[in-house]
């Protein structure tokens, strides 16, 4: 009995060393299960990083995910297929596990280590029963299974060996649980061992590990050089390969280097960075020599055994480079000598002597120029001190001395923790990891984020004050929300004059509008060309358009080299403007800072990216699936995908294409999430991984079969690149369909082919991809660095992966602060929530799930209603911006540009400004393309930039109109023309404010421009670039010498200086004429019903934050000056449109001494301006709930009342319509109608309240009764 429960004490230490939870998740583990576990987690085959993500679960816990999961899926039935009802999963019995990798999710994890989990899982007893999870592994003996034991070395020979010769070697087998107990048995405590399971930086498998019987013999001097040239600094530092001439033409493939190192044997991570450096062909060439030069050092070394072993110790320890690194380093502070890690990791250890910082140097040094070193020696020279790291490496690399190594370890340890006078130890098992990160996920620096402080991240200011989204996440006690918080704007700016770095939200919205003007100015042009030769009248234009889109992209796709000749010229104008942006598209997602001329890591799916003229985002029409699933017999829509999967992949599995096209077809009959992107690139071979996981995730398909897919990929890509357009097509996309039959017994004589159920409209799947390209391009260039060393911490988010695993960091850091009594569960879901509602914005995904519901689409129309009803005066309110322009910029710089108004065409067809500034900035910025972009079938939502998506047919119709309705509404309200001119104006305004700057160094603070970002020393690039010749052209103005003609961006040398700029005029330019951020808002206004009772007030809310808070956080000239203006403006436009609204009026006088007194002006001038946002509609509310009359009832242009309860047309418009049914009643009194009456029926009608229709109503009216009788009911 004490020997069973001694194993089972081993047992559960092998497994604490691969949690980062609790001991509870492991403790409370069925010991036979457990045993199992640890057995297959210990295979030396098994993948590196290979843990428990979660363990054993009280029926307390299983009931709090149960509870969460029935709010997040609605229903018992859907909750139960991720979360098993407490009492009903075995976490409950101990016999089950979520595995996880490198700290996440196994769901996370490479395809690669899934299968070697799911393969090997039965040889230890051990099953995954879950299609939809992969992580989730159980005891066979559960569900009805058979109980199993835990195989042991012997076990495991009988089976390889089954019908051969038995007598195999012990010896040759690797080592499993009974050999792991043992060694633990010797004193090897696997939870203080930073080299146990996943963090040992060698696989026990390799084939250099080759038997002591057949290893060769080599002198001592053969083997000492070997140890010399591949453990010391200095040797490395002597042979890299001769210097060779940069090769400005030859560039490295992915598929080249991967090949390569394939070929040799080369562990990638060792050697792909080293080769990945080449600058030539002759450069690549003696590199490889040197690789293969080093990789038979490596091998003579290992044969060699523990004197191979001891040469490297020898080495390493002498090396004279490391030895006068780490004289030097004893010297200075730490953080000079490794960075801002040495220093965090003096300042957590207590470690006062120099050795940690001086073996951190050398090992940093080593890194620099050595494969062999890696992060995990400098973490090991900065906590263990001289020389230290330099031996457990040599130590590791050799099965034979793991022993040793981990014994060395533990003493250097201990040692440490003497001298420092009994430090604590620290987790090993997640450090070494983590200190590896950023060569594995380069995109998070977790150790260092472990780290971070709520210290080194600068506060906003009036946080108090303030709940928009940003607020809310850097009012957060986790430091890691905080950190996150710069993915959306800050409106209202640091404190103590911080740089308030450029948002993620706000590069993804100049990427996306720059995009789409750019195809709007061609598209345009082109469509009316098609039409001139097309149109049989002027009721076939929305046939036309939609015929001209198909034929672009039936274009695109024609491989024909003579396609041109098949095409209308229109056609192919526009077919090979779209091929152009979608290429710059791609590029950029290859290469996110290309703009700056700098290199990035690729989004996930770009890594491979290459020019394709015949690539073009399709998506799945929805209505078209519905009519087809509804119209023809069951199963014709997964036959047609099968038969498509069938003529691209002709040797897969029969049983194989049938499961394929059953996932495939639920998951776009259900419409699943990301599938339209996923699936039309996988089309192409571009992104199968990310198919797959929806098709897991959304269609049901079993892991074993993505991986199947995945797996016929993987070949194809690495028998190179020539085959990849034909043969890496997952779908042959002009497969048909012959003679398919209807639910009503005929027969399609026509056939039913893949593109019918594809979305051709090549416009709106532009717009389409380049919202979805610009948010993850977006995301993928938010870094944040320590602000006090510059350390990059964070390095883009390129996929969803790295994001979930961002949020499982900040989930991790509360718990810690939870445990702290400094935050509470509830806090920490809502930062989740809120990263998630700033993600999602970003990636153009629904942030609400109502939105998708039809109460969102019935939302969506109402406002629509609404916004043509009541919204055709509000280019009055535009006015005041004037002011704004002119008190922000100055009166010099505003006065020196003139709004540009007239168009023309140029030779390539694109429709330009005249003005060549106003067509710059048109081109670089996306200013003042309101018109140029709007689309009836094509809108976005006002606050998350989403694009709509239909809902059936009859609803697309209504949409339609709507849109075209509300788009009559923006031109006659003057809206449209007024946002057009200010923005063209205003843009101009500030580049000819930065002009003026340049040549005089001054006009905006230092804190005015770390509030666009700016630092001094970007400034100063700036302006050297606004005066380098060629870059500008200037003409001689009547108010300033230098007036700018035109801006010549593409000529900047400094293409990191232009990026700046122009993000700083972007962000600008949407203070001055506001436009909001989705960090502006308030988080619960994201939900339809909120925006249908915050409608038209959007604008209040983030005024509160980017001109009121801004103002009285500044307190400057600039501030003061703008509210003046805008006030001056507002006051003026309200006077103008008093008197307008009174033309025709039978009570004009009476009407216009009310409404224009002093007191009624200057309400209506702050109410209006920017600066007073919410206060007038607080005000008025408390006023109502008082009782008293309203202060600002008459002040908005929409003419709705001013408190926060009726004030919104939604509730307003139901009175409306209730007071419009009594008016028409009155028709049939025997009594005179009344104007009254008739401005009732007015207020419901669309366009009712436009100023043509109000002046012809006020003259048809004018000789009735002024109002109604009262007693009437």
């Amino acid at each position: 009995m004490a020997e069973q429960n001694s194993r089972d004490a081993d047992v559960r230490a092998i497994l604490y060393g691969r949690t980062n939870k609790d001991k509870s998740h492991i403790d409370g583990m069925d010991s036979g299960f457990a045993a199992k576990l640890a057995a297959m987690l210990q295979d030396p085959t098994a993948p590196k990083g290979l843990g428990i993500y979660s363990g054993y679960r009280s029926v307390e816990r299983q009931a709090e995910l149960w509870k969460g999961a029935l709010a997040k899926y609605g229903s018992p039935e859907a909750a139960r297929k991720w979360v098993a009802p407490p009492g009903n999963s075995q976490h409950n019995h101990g016999k089950a596990a979520d595995l996880a990798f490198n700290g996440q999710s196994l769901k996370h994890a490479p395809k690669e280590v899934v299968s070697w989990v799911h393969s090997n899982s039965e040889r230890y007893g051990l099953k995954f029963p879950l299609g939809n999870e992969n992580w989730h592994v159980e005891d066979s003996s559960t569900r009805g299974g058979e109980q199993t034991s835990a195989p042991t070395t012997v076990d495991l020979a009988r089976e390889q060996n089954a019908g051969a010769d038995t007598s195999v070697k012990l010896k040759d087998m690797p080592p499993i649980l009974d050999e792991v107990l043992a060694a633990g048995q010797k004193g090897y405590d696997a939870r203080n061992n930073p080299l146990s399971g996943g963090n040992i930086p060698f696989s026990q498998g390799n084939p250099n590990n080759v038997p002591p019987e057949d290893r060769e013999e080599f002198t001592l001097g053969q083997l000492q050089s070997d140890a010399w040239n591949t453990e010391t600094t200095s040797a490395w530092l002597f042979q890299s390969p001769s210097e060779t001439d940069p090769d400005n033409n030859w560039s490295l493939t992915t598929s080249r280097l991967e090949s390569d190192l394939k070929s040799l044997g080369a562990d990638a991570k060792t050697y792909g960075t080293w080769l990945s450096k080449a600058h030539s062909e002759e450069n690549y060439q003696e590199t490889m020599d040197a690789v293969r030069t080093d990789m038979e050092r490596n091998r003579r070394l290992t044969e060699a055994g523990v004197t191979g072993t001891a040469l490297r110790i020898a080495n390493a320890m002498l090396d004279p480079t490391a030895l006068a690194v780490d004289a030097a380093a004893s010297t200075v502070a730490p953080e000079l000598v490794g960075a801002r890690r040495a220093e965090r990791l003096h300042r957590i250890l207590s470690a006062g002597v120099g050795g940690a910082a001086g073996g951190l140097a050398t090992e940093a040094v080593g890194y620099a120029v050595n494969p062999h070193k890696d992060a995990s020696d400098m973490l090991y020279g900065s906590v263990f001190g001289f020389g230290v790291g330099g031996v457990v490496g040599a130590l590791t690399r050799n099965p034979s001395t793991l022993t040793e190594a981990v014994n060395f370890q533990r003493a250097a340890t201990v040692a440490r923790q003497q001298l420092d006078g009994e430090l604590p130890a620290i987790s090993m098992a997640g450090s070494a990891g983590a200190a590896r990160a950023p060569i594995a996920k380069s995109f998070l620096n977790d150790e260092a984020l472990e780290f971070t402080m709520d210290s080194d991240i600068e506060k906003s200011a009036f946080l108090n004050a303030r709940l928009d989204l940003f607020a809310q996440m850097d009012k957060s006690p986790n430091p890691l929300t905080r950190v996150a918080a710069g993915l959306v704007n800050d409106g209202v700016g640091k404190k103590n004059g911080a740089i308030n770095g450029i948002a993620a939200s706000e590069e993804q919205q100049r990427y996306w509008t720059g995009w789409a003007t750019n195809y709007m100015r061609t598209y345009r042009p082109a469509l009316e060309e098609y039409r001139s030769r097309n149109s049989g009248g002027w009721m076939d234009g929305a046939k036309i358009e939609a015929k001209f889109n198909r034929e672009v992209s039936e274009y695109i796709l024609d491989r024909n080299p003579s396609r041109a000749d098949n095409f209308d010229p229109a056609v192919v104008k526009m077919g090979n403007r779209q091929a152009a942006l979608y290429a710059e598209v791609g590029e950029m997602g290859f290469n996110p800072y290309i703009r700056e001329g700098m290199v990035g890591d690729s989004v996930k799916g770009f890594e491979r990216w290459e020019r394709n003229p015949h690539y073009m985002m399709r998506q799945w029409d929805a209505n078209r699936i519905v009519e087809v699933t509804k119209d023809y017999v069951d199963g014709t829509v997964e036959e047609l995908i099968a038969g498509a999967i069938r003529k691209a992949q002709a040797d897969m599995d029969e049983a194989l294409i049938g499961r394929l096209a059953k996932g495939f077809t639920r998951a776009i009959t259900n419409r699943a999430h990301g599938l339209d992107d996923a699936a039309v690139r996988a089309m192409g071979g571009e992104d199968v991984e990310t198919l797959m996981e929806v098709l897991t995730l959304e269609g049901g398909l079993s892991r074993a079969d993505a991986d199947a897919v995945l797996q016929r990929f993987k070949k194809t890509a690495d028998a190179g690149d020539d085959a990849r357009a034909k043969h890496r097509l997952l779908l042959a996309e002009k497969h048909k369909l012959e003679r398919p039959l209807r639910k009503d017994g005929t027969v399609d004589e026509e056939g039913l082919s893949i593109t019918d159920l594809i979305n051709m409209d090549a416009s709106s799947n532009f717009l389409s991809y380049a919202r979805h390209m610009s948010g993850i391009i977006a995301l993928s260039r938010y870094r944040f660095k320590d602000p006090s060393s510059g350390e990059l911490l964070v390095n883009g988010f390129k996929s969803d992966g790295d994001f979930e695993h961002y949020k499982q960091l900040v989930r991790r850091r509360g718990a810690e602060l939870i445990g702290e009594g400094k935050m509470t569960r509830e806090q920490v879901d809502k930062d989740i929530d809120n990263l998630d509602m700033a993600y999602s914005s970003i990636r153009g995904r629904p942030i609400n799930k109502a939105e998708n519901t039809d109460f969102g689409w019935w939302s969506r129309a109402i406002r629509k209603v609404n916004f043509t009803r009541i919204m055709n005066q509000v280019g009055f309110a535009q006015v005041s911006e004037i002011g704004a322009t002119i008190g922000t910029l100055g009166f010099k710089a505003a006065a020196s540009q003139v709004p540009a108004v007239r168009r023309m065409m140029s030779q390539s067809g694109e429709t330009i400004l005249k003005s060549g500034l106003a067509d710059d900035l048109e081109v670089w910025l996306g200013t003042g393309t309101e018109r140029l972009l709007h689309r009836n079938n094509y809108q976005l939502d006002e606050v998350t930039g989403l694009a709509e998506v239909n809902a059936g047919r009859w609803r697309e119709r209504v949409d339609g109109a709507l849109n075209k309705a509300n788009n009559v509404t923006a031109e006659i309200s003057g809206m449209r023309q007024a946002n057009i001119m200010l923005e063209r104006w205003t843009s101009a305004s500030i580049i000819q404010k930065f002009a003026n700057m340049a040549a005089t160094g001054k006009g905006m603070s230092k804190e005015r421009l770390a509030d666009l970002g700016l630092d001094p020393e970007m400034t100063d690039r700036i302006f050297k670039m606004f005066n380098e010749p060629g870059n500008m052209e200037y003409a001689k103005g009547s108010i300033t010498g230098r007036k700018v003609t035109r801006a010549h961006f593409g000529n900047w040398a400094d293409k990191e200086a232009r990026e700046a700029f122009l993000s700083a005029a972007d962000r600008l330019s949407r203070q001055i004429i506001q436009r909001n951020d989705i960090g502006n808002m308030i988080p619960w206004m994201s939900h339809p019903a909120a925006k249908m009772l915050m409608q038209f007030r959007t604008f209040m809310v983030g005024a509160y934050t980017k001109q009121t808070l801004k103002s009285l956080h500044f307190r400057d000239g600039t501030a003061v000056g703008s509210a003046i203006g805008t006030m001056a403006m507002a006051g003026a436009a309200y006077v103008a449109q008093t008197k307008i609204q009174a033309v025709g009026r039978s009570d004009r006088k009476e009407w216009e001494d009310k409404r224009l007194s002093w007191s009624s002006i200057g309400t209506a001038s702050f109410a209006r301006a920017g600066a007073s946002s919410v206060v007038p509609m607080l005000v008025d509310t408390g006023l109502y709930a008082m009782g008293q009359d309203a202060l600002f009832s008459h002040t908005r242009t929409t003419g709705q009342a001013s408190n926060m309860l009726f004030g919104n047309p939604t509730t307003g418009g139901v009175d409306d319509v209730v007071a419009a049914t009594r008016a028409l009643t009155g028709l049939f009194e025997n009594r005179d109608w009344s104007q009254e009456e008739a401005r009732q029926i007015q207020r419901v009608l669309p366009f009712g309240n436009s100023v043509p229709i109000m002046m012809l109503l006020n003259g048809m009216i004018s000789d009735l009764p002024d109002y109604a009788p009262r007693d009437r009911d």
